[in-house]
């Protein structure tokens, strides 16, 4: 495990746990390739509500591959990007 990313973990712990702008922090968690390296539990309870954090980064995500060009065309027929979907026609819905 790198020391650097050990060290920066600490100083960010240290802020979470006496800085007041972060007074609401509740986990910090860090992944290294893959691997959790931290894992904090610092106040609050261990599972939250993410629901409004999720859109957001689904939103994020999106934009950065729709930047990169890795989206379909809006107009694709779903079973022509889903094929496990081809087929599977929902009464009522249009193709």
């Amino acid at each position: 495990m790198p020391t650097d990313v050990l060290a920066a973990a600490r100083e960010v712990l240290a802020a979470a746990t006496s800085d007041p702008p972060y007074a609401r922090t509740s986990h910090l968690q860090v992944v290294v390739r893959g691997s959790v390296v931290v894992d904090e539990q610092l106040r609050g309870p261990s599972v939250s509500d993410v629901f409004s954090v999720t859109k957001s980064v689904l939103a994020t995500v999106l934009g950065v591959v729709a930047a990169r060009g890795l989206l379909p065309q809006l107009d694709s027929p779903v079973g022509g990007v889903l094929p496990a979907l081809r087929g599977n026609r929902t009464p009522g819905v249009s193709r």
